[in-house]
């Protein structure tokens, strides 16, 4: 057997210190893909944060434009929307002709009907307050005439 040097390191010693090296180099480059993650993160953040800013923004001149509109020209693109509607679900439907006829109001009594009617079956709170206010509107219109 050799005599061992004073500065000679064992076999035990040299696989250790591998180990430990090679826990540190796995360390960093862990690190350096969490940083990475992080950062891919952030972009994702903000984009996300700029297309609740957009949503936001078109929500807001929604409902300027939506403020701004007369209770008539709402009625009107209600009355249109009621029409399509019923002329899709007609298209789709398989009944005889008589039963998948486009419904045409009659008068403004009747389209009010209608709509209150078309409104009542919404869940959405702003549809069944404007099915309110045409409720109000309605019997105003009454007491008037």
């Amino acid at each position: 057997m050799a005599p061992k040097l004073p500065g000679a390191r064992t076999r035990k010693q040299k696989s250790s210190d591998s180990k430990a090296a090679g826990k540190i180099l796995k360390a960093s480059q862990e690190a350096v893909n969490l940083q990475e993650k992080k950062k891919t993160l952030k972009d994702q953040m903000a984009r996300i944060q700029a297309e609740k800013k957009k949503q936001e923004r078109r929500a807001r001149t929604l409902k300027k434009k939506a403020a701004k509109c007369d209770l008539t020209e709402l009625m009107q693109m209600l009355m249109m929307k009621a029409f399509l509607f019923n002329k899709q679900t007609a298209a789709e439907g398989s009944g005889s002709a008589s039963s998948t006829d486009a419904w045409i109001p009659k008068d403004a009594d009747d389209a009010l009907d209608k709509l209150k009617t078309l409104a009542g079956h919404s869940a959405n709170p702003e549809v069944l307050e404007f099915a309110k206010t045409l409720t109000a509107s309605k019997g105003a219109l009454e007491l008037e005439e």
